[in-house]
């Protein structure tokens, strides 16, 4: 929830010691890494004080609200029991004090998440080409803490919110092969959901405490896929039944409010190539999107401003098709067009109340279309240079030609690898992008000026065991939004990280 948990892909490399350092915000981190061939275990600890956003028209720069601390550790273990493979993995992290940022920090708001713990196992046991069994489990709880000011020169309390947040997720997914027909089930428990709020006065006095969620959420899906090949055409179908009840007993009225629903959704897909050179991609599905158990029942202050649930909300359902074709130019030029429609019915937005502009809640749109493009060109112009050229504009309307929130700005992208063999051990990856101005936008968001966004990655090899890191990231320097939502903030001023990292056996 606090924007600072990640967690990398599982590997039995060899292992590890790195640090990371930026000045710009105090960022340190360091993660150690120790394994063998069959398990490894990894320690991250990482802390960062706020950052600030770029001088604007020479003005004072921004502080944002980025501040975090993260402890993190976690084990795996890869090994064979007779014929079945085991894969099993336990992570536990804690984060403290982590700093959400938003337009209205530092003179009108702060949210912090003062707690943020998570443990996290799932153990998979598979047979190659027959049948694979995968069980997690997740349990978490979070403390979120929003203090809004009434005065923004003295910053005098307004009132202070807190609110925390603890489940517990139990799930399980299997699938058996037989033949070119993969089948299989999956179960998702989210029980013991309780989240609870407490109000403060301007003196910072407990005005009131109330348990607004006390739920759980339950999923269960059987599915089916199945493939042909005919020569070199490939056909996939697919065909899934999912059924959802969410149960909430608010503790006020010792009621009890329950959601239940099911869908059926199939899936076609084919590929084949349409030349030596060219091939081509047409995929058609049907999806859906249950409401969350906030978005129905949770009525109350959030980071984003006071919300109410809609316990009437409808599951999203949708119809799209996606096209892809691949085609080799040259021998060192490859090119990717894709499109994509999508037909959302009862489409679940965000919207401010007409009676109170101040609390938003959720609603159904009738209707929403989403149809985008994209376009890719990678081109290996030597053995030592690459670059990749990308472009996608994205439209997400209702019926009445309104924009919907979450459209992905229109974006043009270059990205450069370079390995100069004057210099071995030495790569250079370059990122150059422009986001196009955004002048359309949904109900809870703000328009974007057009923005060039450059970074860029230096690595060197110094030898076998060690090497280094020069990460640069906003190089122009540019003030911009981190996303079209009305509460964005600024993305920080331009930054240097080093990382250094030994490899050790």
């Amino acid at each position: 929830m606090g924007g600072v948990i990640s967690l990398s892909t599982l590997n039995f490399d060899d292992s590890s010691l790195n640090i990371l350092v930026k000045p710009q915000d105090d960022t340190l981190q360091t993660l150690l890494k120790v394994t063998n061939k069959q398990v490894t275990a990894t320690l991250l600890h990482r802390k960062a004080n706020n950052a600030h956003s770029p001088n604007s028209n020479n003005d004072k720069d921004t502080l944002l609200n980025t501040q975090h601390e993260q402890f993190h550790a976690n084990v795996a273990a890869n090994f064979a029991w007779q014929d079945i493979n085991i894969l099993a993995l336990t992570m536990l992290s804690q984060g403290q004090d982590i700093g959400k940022s938003a337009a209205e920090f530092p003179e009108d708001k702060t949210t912090l998440y003062p707690a943020d713990k998570h443990w996290l196992s799932s153990i998979q046991l598979y047979k190659k080409e027959q049948w694979r069994l995968s069980i997690y489990q997740h349990n978490q709880h979070w403390e979120s803490d929003i203090t809004s000011f009434d005065n923004q020169v003295e910053h005098s309390l307004s009132r202070r919110n807190a609110v925390t947040y603890d489940a517990q997720t139990l799930g399980g997914i299997g699938t058996l092969l037989l033949g070119n027909t993969v089948i299989g089930g999956e179960w998702l428990n989210r029980n013991n959901i309780n989240i609870s709020e407490r109000e403060f006065n301007q003196d910072n006095e407990l005005s009131w405490e109330k348990n607004k969620i006390d739920g759980e959420e339950n999923t269960l899906g059987i599915f089916a896929n199945h493939s042909w090949q005919f020569n070199t055409f490939t056909l996939k179908s697919g065909v899934r039944y999912d059924w959802q009840k969410v149960v909430n007993h608010p503790v006020l009225d010792n009621s009890q409010s329950k959601v239940e629903d099911d869908f059926v959704s199939f899936s076609i897909s084919s590929q084949f190539p349409y030349s030596p050179k060219t091939n081509i991609n047409i995929a058609v599905a049907n999806a859906f999107r249950f409401p969350t158990i906030s978005e129905l029942f949770f009525s109350g202050k959030i980071p984003r401003g006071d919300t109410q649930g809609n316990p009437l909300l409808l599951a999203e359902k949708s119809v799209g098709l996606q096209f892809d074709l691949n085609y080799q130019a040259f021998s060192n030029v490859q090119w990717l067009t894709s499109g994509y429609y999508y037909q959302v019915d009862n489409y679940i937005e965000r919207y401010k109340l007409a009676t109170n502009s101040a609390i938003r809640s959720y609603r159904n749109n009738a209707e929403v279309i989403i149809k985008g493009v994209e376009l890719k060109a990678d081109w290996q112009t030597t053995n030592t240079l690459n670059m990749l050229f990308s472009y996608q504009k994205q439209w997400a309307q209702d019926t009445e030609s309104h924009t919907v929130d979450d459209a992905l700005p229109e974006e043009l992208n270059w990205q450069m690898n370079w390995f100069p063999s004057a210099v071995k051990g030495l790569s250079v990856e370059n990122y150059l992008s422009y986001q196009f101005e955004k002048t359309t936008f949904g109900p809870s968001e703000q328009a974007l000026s057009p923005e060039w966004k450059w970074n860029i990655n230096v690595n060197y090899k110094v030898s076998e065991q060690h090497n280094l890191n020069i990460a640069f990231t906003n190089i122009t320097n540019n003030e911009y939004f981190t996303s079209a939502d009305e509460d964005a903030p600024f993305h920080p001023q331009r930054s240097i990280a080093l990382t250094w990292q030994w490899q050790f056996n």
